[in-house]
């Protein structure tokens, strides 16, 4: 294709009506929310960088103890300190939400778009696959994909990422589905372009919103489908710290020490309101209410 034809259609697809919804997701209702979560991953990135050993450091007669100036919100059943177990929890639920939702958007974004630009037999298969999956409870099939390969952190990511994908290939395939046929789509292949330069330049930057929308939801999901694993005990394991841990080894001392569940529950709560905050926002302002594939 020529260079003018290439601008052709990229003003075509900067008219679009996609591009300038992203704009709208730019809300001052998405600052609490987006400032919170913005925070949290500063805070679980720096400070085991600075302070490496604190989540694993015992004191055993200080166990169980309370909110003190010395650990602010008290220690567990091996006297280390809460909080700082807790920040590095924040930091592998953070890594196993955006990890498998980057996964799964890469794939089964591509795979949907792909299936609904291109009426091949091959996308009638892939949504049948899709709905195979999502079928399944997602603890379920999380829970067999992570039996299935290793209890660690890259395994997590992986079952998370598998519990995700049809998602988005349904959403991606009813976008492109709503987008094939304007006009600056036609132009598109009317001036020569290829089936990867449509899918890729012209219609992607126009669905970005709702996209970005499910990306949230995507997350929120991935941090309590890992704290669930975490909880059977078939996510990260000990000693490193994780959400659902806590929970977990917190279940056996409630009676005794109350605070060493409520500080991991709150912050998971806060974690997952925040995401759906912004995901809510963003379908707000992007004019739609049905972004929530389940």
């Amino acid at each position: 294709m020529s260079k003018a034809a290439l601008a052709m259609l990229d003003a075509a697809a900067t008219n679009a009506k996609g591009r300038g919804s992203f704009e709208r997701l730019r809300a001052p209702a998405l600052a609490l929310p987006g400032l919170f979560l913005a925070l949290l991953v500063l805070i679980s990135v720096i400070t085991p960088l600075v302070l490496p050993d604190a989540p694993f450091q015992q004191h055993l007669s200080e166990a169980l103890a309370g909110p003190s100036s010395a650990h602010p919100l008290g220690t567990d059943e091996l006297g280390r300190d809460l909080l700082s177990r807790l920040i590095l929890g924040t930091r592998i639920s953070f890594e196993v939400g955006f990890g498998s939702t980057a996964v799964a958007l890469a794939i089964g974004g591509l795979l949907g778009l792909w299936s609904g630009y291109s009426e091949n037999p091959v996308g009638a298969v892939i949504m049948r696959l899709s709905d195979v999956l999502l079928a399944f409870p997602s603890i379920l099939l999380a829970m067999l994909v992570v039996t299935v390969m290793r209890t660690d952190l890259p395994g997590v990511i992986v079952a998370v990422a598998l519990v995700n994908i049809p998602v988005f290939v349904r959403l991606n395939r009813a976008l492109m589905l709503s987008q094939r046929r304007l006009e600056y789509v036609e132009a598109a292949k009317a001036l020569g372009g290829s089936t990867s330069y449509v899918i890729l330049r012209a219609v992607l930057p126009n669905v970005l919103a709702p996209l970005a929308v499910q990306s949230a939801l995507a997350i929120a999901n991935a941090v309590l489908l890992e704290a669930g694993l975490s909880f059977l005990g078939l996510g990260v394991q000990p000693p490193t710290p994780s959400l659902g841990l806590e929970l977990q080894e917190a279940a056996a001392y409630l009676r005794q020490d109350a605070w060493f569940g409520i500080f991991p529950g709150l912050l998971l709560i806060l974690i997952v309101l925040a995401l759906n905050k912004l995901a809510d926002e963003g379908a707000r302002w992007y004019g739609r209410t049905d972004l929530k594939v389940e």
